[in-house]
């Protein structure tokens, strides 16, 4: 009896890749014992468990096109459901800081205010530094900058005791609530695996619900957790400490895995995200989406590398399947990419047992992977 493992990689609004593959690999009758995943990966995995089998694929589709929007909505509002504001929280932080006295020190700064009326004056009888690029200077740092009303506002955005811009509101999700994650812990249930980092210890934590010395239980709270990018979502806490995405360490979580499961026989790796994905940015979504899709496609490609490298030097052979990584999905959150995503997933999966049923001879192998490499 062969044993599996399948790696879901991060990559949120490109989970199609994923879902498409799980379909295909499902329809060729392969099982996974263990399934590990990052971000969105671990949500997938966690949703693709606890289905039927038969209704795996539909479940999970169901489950996702609640966080997706159609194309319409998400013109006008790209934003997807579940980053939803904490409205509590930001209005007590704004409340605190407005309460605060030390959120009024500083306002006034008789040395910058001196210094920026000489940058002015200089500027203004200077006409050889009337440039676009000077007055950008000026205007920032010598009219805004030392302005009390800006400096109170801007310190209220960036000082105020609030810590992401939403969290996921759990108790109120019904795509949440809906997932009965204790039978998770039922016997027969694949070991399912993710992280997040631990923002008091500065280490990260692993999560599973198969008993493991020093992992902790994979509840709502730990997916959320394991999901939780700094800045687009604040640190969620499980049992009052904080945790932030796991993925910003390890974008594909292979910490510990062969050491739980030395008799793996075969490992299979769904990335989502590529460089060859990113594209010139035209907005600031363009560029945050980049800035999100460069850092996990590195790490994702690099986790691949450790792997493979741990895997020459283990005793045991391992076949290590990689799924291929489709480029013609964007990083939206629009219906219509996840359904895309779908079928680029299929086709990729696809070409992946292709090769996994009748691989080709080692020199082809090697040929074919430099002419990847190129592309």
């Amino acid at each position: 009896m062969i044993k599996r493992a399948i790696i879901l990689g991060g990559g949120g609004p490109a989970v199609g890749l994923a879902l498409g593959a799980l379909r295909k690999l499902e329809a060729a009758s392969l099982e996974f014992d263990v399934i590990t995943g990052a971000s969105v990966g671990s949500w997938l995995g966690a949703v693709w468990a606890l289905a039927p089998e038969g209704e795996r694929f539909a479940a999970a589709h169901d489950f996702f096109r609640r966080v997706f929007r159609p194309a319409e909505h998400y013109d006008r509002f790209p934003v997807p459901p579940m980053f939803v504001p904490d409205w509590g929280a930001l209005a007590k932080g704004m409340m605190s800081h407005a309460t605060d006295p030390d959120s009024y020190r500083n306002l006034v700064v008789p040395g910058m205010m001196h210094e920026a009326a000489g940058a002015m004056s200089r500027f203004a009888g200077n006409p050889s530094e009337w440039t676009y690029d000077q007055a950008c200077n000026i205007a920032f740092n010598h009219m805004i900058a030392p302005n009390p009303l800006v400096r109170f506002w801007t310190s209220a955005m960036y000082r105020a005791p609030i810590t992401g811009l939403s969290r996921m509101h759990m108790d109120e999700s019904d795509s949440v609530t809906a997932l009965d994650l204790a039978r998770l812990y039922d016997e027969g249930m694949p070991a399912l695996y993710h992280s997040a980092f631990n923002l008091k210890t500065n280490q990260l934590e692993m999560f599973s619900n198969h008993p493991h010395e020093g992992y902790r239980p994979i509840t709502a709270e730990s997916l959320a957790a394991n999901s939780a990018l700094p800045f687009i979502e604040a640190p969620v806490l499980i049992d009052d400490t904080p945790f932030a995405e796991g993925a910003l360490v390890h974008a594909l979580t292979i910490t510990d895995l062969i050491k739980n499961h030395p008799d793996l026989d075969e490992i299979w790796v769904c990335r989502l995200l590529d460089h060859r994905q990113l594209k010139p940015p035209e907005t600031l979504l363009d560029a945050l989406t980049n800035l999100i899709m460069t850092f996990a496609a590195s790490l994702s490609a690099s986790d691949v590398e450790v792997l493979r490298q741990t895997l020459a030097n283990h005793p045991r052979p391992c076949r290590l399947i990689e799924i291929p990584v489709s480029t013609g999905i964007d990083y939206h959150w629009t219906l219509a990419n996840l359904e895309n995503g779908i079928a680029e997933g299929e086709i990729a999966a696809t070409q992946a047992l292709e090769n996994y049923f009748f691989p080709p001879p080692p020199s082809a192998s090697r040929g074919l992977g430099r002419l990847l490499r190129r592309n």
